[in-house]
């Protein structure tokens, strides 16, 4: 962990183990963190093997797209377990994307929200924010080619920059590094 205001590579610590129940409320209500903690119900191990697995994950630049792309939601999102978040600014101040649970949720600045073309709704956490928060339900069987939500959702995406990001893909409670497509 650290510091406040210290500069730190981005990192995404897996912790594994049970909340006994229902997730806590704060894990519940924010879909973003400045850092971030991906919690695991179960055991498992990491790909070093071990009772306490190394944090595994990949950092890649990829365009916001990539998450509809066939191939690769066929290997990765589909059979779920897939976890991004976007790195670098800071979330309250920038546009951000997040994929848990099969749902790809962008936070995006009402500039970028008027341009971009999908359905959202303003931000809910701070009620005098600009941002609006956009989710797709990418892991969807419904939501594919052909669809004329996935082929609208397909084109907006492609017009946005691409985004740096932390990925991790769970796997029979074995924590993978994700590959995306050049």
């Amino acid at each position: 962990m650290t510091r406040r205001g210290a500069e730190a590579e981005p990192r995404l610590v897996v912790t594994q183990g049970s909340f006994g129940g229902d997730a806590p409320p704060s894990v519940l209500l924010h879909h973003f963190a400045h850092q971030v903690e991906v919690l695991i119900p179960g055991e498992g191990k990491g790909e070093a093997g071990g009772a306490e697995p190394p944090p595994v994950f990949t950092v890649a630049t990829v365009r916001p797209d990539v998450f509809l792309d066939e191939a690769f939601a066929a290997e990765n999102v589909r059979p779920g377990g897939l976890y991004c978040l976007s790195s670098g600014p800071a979330v309250d101040r920038h546009n951000t994307l997040c994929v848990a649970g099969g749902v790809l949720r962008l936070t995006v600045d009402a500039a970028t929200y008027a341009k971009l073309g999908l359905d959202g709704r303003r931000s809910r956490v701070h009620p005098d924010s600009p941002f609006h928060l956009i989710s797709l339900p990418i892991a969807s069987p419904a939501f594919k080619q052909g669809d004329a939500a996935y082929e609208r959702a397909k084109w907006c995406l492609a017009r946005l920059s691409p985004v740096r990001l932390l990925a991790a893909r769970v796997v029979d409670d074995t924590i993978h590094r994700v590959s995306f497509p050049p």
